[in-house]
């Protein structure tokens, strides 16, 4: 782990699967939660991860944004079902998000494995009754100026849409100059070959090739 992170990576890997858990409740919102801080994950036109923006590195405030205890948190647990209640207890807790069902096939996979995962769900399905369980959650899209307001230093408006103005070129000059239409007019050009071509038209204009397409 980078020392940068080594405060914060603190409280994504004490007790247990707890960062695992706040991760849940942090996707909800559009971000993720891991050793690093709590990220936007931007995507790109072809929804590849483009670049992940740091929101925090703030225990306090992202514990608080996500609805968590922060001082129950440093108080500490005595047990595993301590760890759960606390995840349990915030205000935007809700079991869907973390039922095999819904997640992706990765995540189900990886989780499957995981003991505390599994004890967790044998635990919520013990008290499911008397659990709480938010239910009025937006669009993920619909909470980044939330997210930009309690989190002003990450400047996540500012810099989103400096990434949007890029990607919009990006998806431009995709459209411009690929290797489809390149095929069309050298249609002797295939696989490595022409990607070699690409890679040299690239090479021999440096920055400015997008001015030749």
């Amino acid at each position: 782990i980078a020392e940068k992170n080594w405060n914060i990576c603190k409280y994504f890997f004490n007790y247990g699967d707890v960062g695992n858990f706040t991760g849940k409740l942090a996707h909800k919102f559009g971000l993720k939660f891991g050793p690093e801080g709590l990220l936007y994950p931007f995507r790109n036109f072809r929804g590849s991860l483009s670049q992940n923006i740091l929101i925090s590195k703030d225990p306090k405030k992202i514990f608080e944004f996500l609805g968590l205890d922060f001082d129950r948190y440093n108080a500490g647990f005595s047990s595993i079902e301590e760890t759960f209640d606390f995840i349990i207890n915030s205000k935007y807790f809700n079991i869907d998000n973390f039922i095999y069902e819904n997640l992706n096939s990765i995540d189900r996979k990886r989780n499957a494995k995981r003991k505390g995962y599994n004890q967790f769900l044998k635990y919520v399905n013990k008290h499911n009754n008397s659990l709480p369980s938010f239910t009025n959650f937006k669009k993920k899209d619909k909470y980044i100026e939330d997210i930009d307001r309690f989190f002003p230093e990450s400047k996540l408006l500012e810099k989103l849409e400096l990434l949007k103005q890029k990607d919009a070129e990006n998806k431009l000059m995709s459209e411009r100059f690929n290797g489809s239409l390149i095929m069309q007019r050298m249609p002797n050009l295939k696989g490595k070959e022409l990607g070699d071509a690409i890679t040299n038209f690239k090479k021999k204009h440096g920055e400015n090739w997008r001015r030749y397409v």
